[in-house]
């Protein structure tokens, strides 16, 4: 195996899945909520980006113009609600939707299985430049950098600094893809698992495979864990902005943007 594919094996978990279908007639009335929305998660996290929580930055560094500015908006930090399976850019593109929405555009199943993509267990809370909205994107690269890094380094060196990441949505549609692939292989060669009472035997559509839940949110804390804790174990694609990936390796915008670039990673 790969080490990408190690990686998204570990995400997934490596315990064998049992059957996800109901072994009963019983029809779930559970809905999903699929609609990516910030403000829903940092509501249901009630952590830092709830509390409003800034953090202050008087350790960074004063080395050009910009740095210098005055407005003290530039060293004051706050955290981002990010949503670890992403409902934007990973959810929509994942076979995995189809097995747990019936709204999917492919959809395989004939209900829901109550899976929220705002739940807490999709969310954590990550530094950003979210304070400084609308005066972000342009600002010089001397300050961006500085800003980052200080913002990793007042909220104790723990956590990645939010920013785009496609290449770690894309890693975490591969996760969300496994899990599809487990349901499959529960599904072979024949519909259902083989108990008689597998409600999954006999439908056109199967029934939702609720008991996959557990499984999605198992992997949803995994993936979190690569987000946190000791900077030298974040992993490559695994990060949620380039400046996580300058802080780890002292490195250039451009060579980071290059190293996380999705052209290189082949699942």
């Amino acid at each position: 195996m790969t080490q990408l594919g190690e990686m998204v094996a570990v995400v997934v978990g490596k315990e064998e899945l049992t059957c996800p279908f109901p072994h009963n007639d019983r029809e779930s009335k559970l809905q999903n909520k699929m609609k990516n929305s910030s403000s829903s998660l940092k509501r249901k996290l009630n952590t830092e980006s709830q509390n409003g929580a800034e953090l202050h930055l008087p350790h960074m560094r004063k080395t050009t113009t910009d740095m210098d500015s005055s407005d003290p908006n530039d060293k004051i930090m706050k955290y981002n609600p990010h949503h670890i399976f992403p409902g934007n850019a990973s959810w929509p593109e994942t076979d995995l939707l189809n097995w747990i929405d019936k709204s999917a555009e492919k959809t395989k199943v004939k209900g829901d299985i109550g899976y929220d993509v705002n739940g807490y267990r999709n969310g954590i809370d990550l530094p950003s430049s979210n304070h400084l909205r609308g005066n972000w994107t342009g600002r010089g690269e001397q300050f961006q950098n500085d800003y980052a890094i200080a913002s990793i380094e007042a909220d104790g060196g723990k956590r990645q600094f939010h920013d785009s990441h496609s290449a770690y949505s894309d890693f975490a549609k591969e996760a969300l893809d496994k899990i599809a692939a487990k349901i499959k292989m529960i599904l072979m060669p024949d519909r259902g698992c083989g108990d008689d009472k597998c409600s999954a035997k006999s439908n056109e559509k199967y029934p939702p495979p609720i008991k996959i839940l557990p499984r999605i949110e198992s992997a949803s804390g995994r993936l979190a864990r690569k987000l946190h804790g000791d900077p030298t174990k974040w992993q490559i694609p695994v990060m949620t902005s380039k400046f996580s990936l300058i802080y780890k390796l002292k490195i250039t915008q451009k060579e980071a943007v290059d190293k996380l670039s999705p052209d290189n990673f082949k699942y």
